[in-house]
């Protein structure tokens, strides 16, 4: 995390990648099966990163621009919603434990 910084980028960048690079789809330092296991490890990481990633806001700069900030959220809300629903709507037809839901259902899952 901390060479990241030393290029100006968020400490953040230097976590996300390590573990990319280090999981089962990347070197395969740790195996899918050792990724299971660490459960508890994941979940403490990541809470460590969120933590990071807040540390790395400026409220005077996130204050000075709420307006474009408010817009740039409610649409990754808004897509991250569609692209939900449009899959489940897609996949309900193919998955057994999907194709008893309503409409309705549908849309209150996604």
């Amino acid at each position: 995390g901390h060479l990241f910084s030393r290029w100006r980028l968020p400490t953040i960048s230097g976590y996300l990648v390590t573990g990319v690079l280090c999981g089962p789809h990347g070197l395969a330092v740790l195996t899918e099966s050792t990724t299971d296991q660490l459960w508890l490890a994941d979940d403490l990481c990541l809470a460590a990163i969120a933590l990071a990633a807040g540390s790395e806001l400026k409220w005077s700069e996130l204050k000075a621009n709420i307006k474009i900030v408010s817009i740039i959220g409610m649409y990754v809300m808004m897509t991250t919603w569609a692209t939900s629903l449009m899959t489940m709507l897609v996949l309900s037809e193919r998955l057994d434990f999907l194709q008893h839901l309503t409409p309705q259902a549908h849309v209150s899952a996604s």
